[in-house]
């Protein structure tokens, strides 16, 4: 699912409360079938929801993409998976901050998939990403897609919301 609308319209302030990142000052968000805000930290991030923010560098911790992931996890089967599902083995022993914009970001989500979420917000994930990767990101996406991740997405690219989204909402003037 995509949230689309242009600057200002509140997608990611929409974003950032389905993600628990902000609270509501009015009524009350469910996931599940239970209130956002009864979530336990632990319960919530990791195994219910995966966040890749609009800036994947804020998700970098270490000196290398490897030391990044296996702080994610210790499971080598899962590691292996995950950086094959993101093409990312190359790349296992750069500095996260020495990559490109889209190596940033097959890099950053591959931690938030090693999280094993269900459901995965994705905050403009397309940004200054050349059109090669927005293709090969469009087509991870569906992967996860087939093995029973949620993806929702908010952004501003049209061209790639009308080839991989199922279903788009148009934000706008805080209305979908």
């Amino acid at each position: 699912y995509c949230l689309l609308g242009g600057n200002g319209t509140g997608k990611s302030t929409t974003l950032s409360l389905l993600g628990r990142i902000r609270k509501p000052y009015r009524g009350k968000l469910y996931l599940k079938g239970k209130e956002l805000g009864k979530y336990r930290e632990s319960e919530l991030y990791g195994a219910v929801l995966g966040i890749l923010p609009q800036n994947p560098q804020c998700l970098f911790v270490k000196d290398t993409v490897e030391k990044d992931l296996r702080e994610m996890s210790k499971d080598e089967e899962r590691l292996r998976d995950v950086i094959a599902k993101t093409e990312i083995g190359h790349l296992l022993n750069s500095h996260p901050y020495d990559l490109s914009g889209g190596e940033q970001q097959r890099a950053a989500l591959a931690k938030v998939l090693l999280l094993n979420p269900e459901i995965i917000l994705l905050d403009e994930p397309t940004k200054g990403l050349d059109a090669e990767y927005k293709q090969e990101l469009g087509e991870i996406l569906k992967k996860l897609q087939e093995h029973g991740i949620t993806i929702f997405m908010i952004s501003h690219d049209v061209e790639f919301v009308a080839e991989y989204a199922d279903r788009v909402g148009l934000f706008f003037q805080g209305n979908v």
